[in-house]
């Protein structure tokens, strides 16, 4: 049977209309990761959701400094990276290469904020690369670990989701995917998940309302 995502957190309905929009509006965002202060452009009007800071990104990030091993010398693939700050930690924190992907139109805006939080070195690991969840290319993308943040939010983009997961999984190598649970629908995409992956709860961040998974090849496949 699939492991099944332990369910601690309240359904917390998303309201585009509440959006505390001026902490999206700023154009520039510090935030403070361990012993890192990152400088981070925004921007909400132009890129959207992929254009600002989301709480996921920081739980994320922060898990990734308490567990350095995760990304120290592995290859790491971020999914709908936005602005970037999980990919700029991997860097930091010496993955080997870290490829940073997103739809054509968010990756100036990530690269922008690679530059201006990475030195040379840091850099010099790091590609960013397009990529549509539907049109997907033929052979896996290789990753140790793949990360994503807030990426379970839109229905209609569920199953495409599911595809890339799909094709990034291949063996040995884990996602981790932090995300709110806003609605019934996307706890039932984690449950859906599970018929195909383990899907494991590895940490509820209460004061944010985030939850972090660690996904892998089901066991009935290895």
């Amino acid at each position: 049977m699939p492991s099944s995502p332990t369910n601690t957190q309240a359904l917390v309905p998303y309201d585009d209309n509440q959006t505390p929009l001026k902490r999206f509006s700023a154009r520039e965002k510090s935030v403070t990761i361990g012993s890192f202060v990152l400088h981070l452009h925004q921007n909400w009007n132009e890129n959207g959701v992929a254009g600002v800071l989301w709480d996921s990104a920081i739980v994320l990030s922060n898990y990734l400094v308490a567990h350095t091993e995760l990304v120290r010398g592995r290859r790491v693939l971020e999914l709908g990276a936005g602005i970037g700050l999980p990919s700029i930690m991997a860097a930091k924190l010496s993955a080997k290469e870290v490829t940073a992907t997103d739809q054509p139109s968010a990756l100036s805006l990530l690269e922008e904020n690679l530059i201006a939080n990475l030195d040379d070195s840091e850099m010099s690991t790091v590609t960013t690369l397009p990529l549509d969840w539907t049109n997907l290319p033929k052979e896996p993308l290789p990753a140790d670990v793949i990360l994503g943040a807030d990426l379970v939010y839109k229905k209609e983009v569920f199953e495409a989701l599911r595809n890339v997961i799909r094709l990034l999984i291949t063996g040995d190598n884990v996602m981790l995917l932090a995300g709110k649970i806003r609605y019934p629908k996307d706890k039932r995409f984690y449950d859906t998940l599970g018929n195909d992956f383990d899907v494991t709860q590895i940490l509820y961040d209460e004061a944010a309302d985030v939850v972090l998974f660690k996904i892998s090849k089901s066991r009935r496949e290895l």
